[in-house]
């Protein structure tokens, strides 16, 4: 009987020790995050800034464009950092639009030495500084 057990257990012990060496774990080069992984599939939307500086500066150029105070004209931004630039234009009156105001602009972007073109409308809420664009259409690219 005591037989058995001992070669029970050495024949599972057999089975069990190979097999544990399958739980090993290492990281796959490929599957780790990269800074400079770059993929062509997914294009950013137009307008999209992608440095931290360019949007701060494009979203105070922005609002002071949008300004309801203001005299409706063009405002521009530029990052010498990043050499990026652009342009905000209110393209119509103010109107209000389920609590809010809300403007329609034009855009033009200088990103790498190419100019965008966007129309877009932009949202704040009664009393606030905060302009959100809630529509963008790209109409030019050269």
């Amino acid at each position: 009987m005591r037989l058995c057990r001992c070669a029970a257990l050495l024949g599972c012990a057999a089975l069990v020790l190979p097999v544990g060496g399958c739980a090993v774990s290492y990281p796959i080069a490929s599957m780790l995050p990269q800074s400079d992984d770059v993929t062509g599939s997914i294009k950013p939307r137009p307008g999209a800034l992608r440095d931290e500086e360019d949007r701060r500066r494009a979203k105070a150029a922005l609002a002071t464009a949008l300004d309801l105070q203001g005299a409706g004209t063009s405002v521009t931004w530029e990052n010498p950092a990043t050499g990026d630039k652009g342009t905000y234009k209110p393209s119509g009156p103010a109107y209000p639009a389920d609590a809010k105001i809300c403007r329609p602009f034009v855009e033009t972007t200088v990103h790498d030495g190419v100019v965008s073109e966007s129309q877009g409308k932009a949202c704040t809420a009664t009393g606030s500084a905060d302009w959100i664009v809630t529509d963008r259409k790209e109409v030019g690219k050269s």
